[in-house]
């Protein structure tokens, strides 16, 4: 993946090149490639802007939408065995009594991450 430049120094850059600097001068001088300048100019024509994007997300999508039912889950059930709480059909997840299951896994990385163990 490539370098996340600022949108401040992505400005400057077509600013200069605006200005009358030549591709291969505002290259030179900023350490930009040609390419990317061209990205950048083509993003600015289809958005009006040099935002980056920060709409994507790294790594598996959440399992859990809903945090403060999780969080209301948890704390119920904090005193529970799993034997208690029984395994779901597949024999993974915890049937919640609603008609859903919540996947085991998922149970406890989010109990860790937000800390609600107490």
């Amino acid at each position: 993946m490539g370098k996340v430049y600022s949108e401040d120094l992505r400005l400057c850059v077509l600013a200069a090149i605006d200005g009358g600097m030549s591709k291969m001068t505002a290259h030179k001088t900023f350490g930009i490639s040609r390419t990317t300048m061209d990205d950048w100019f083509a993003l600015r024509a289809a958005t009006g802007s040099l935002k980056t994007n920060t709409s994507y997300r790294r790594g598996k999508a959440p399992t859990i939408n809903d945090l403060e039912a999780f969080t209301k889950f948890v704390r119920r059930y904090s005193g529970c065995t799993l034997q208690w709480l029984h395994p779901g059909p597949d024999g993974r997840g915890v049937a919640t009594g609603n008609g859903t299951e919540v996947d085991l896994d998922a149970l406890f990385h989010c109990a860790a991450a937000h800390r609600l163990d107490a």
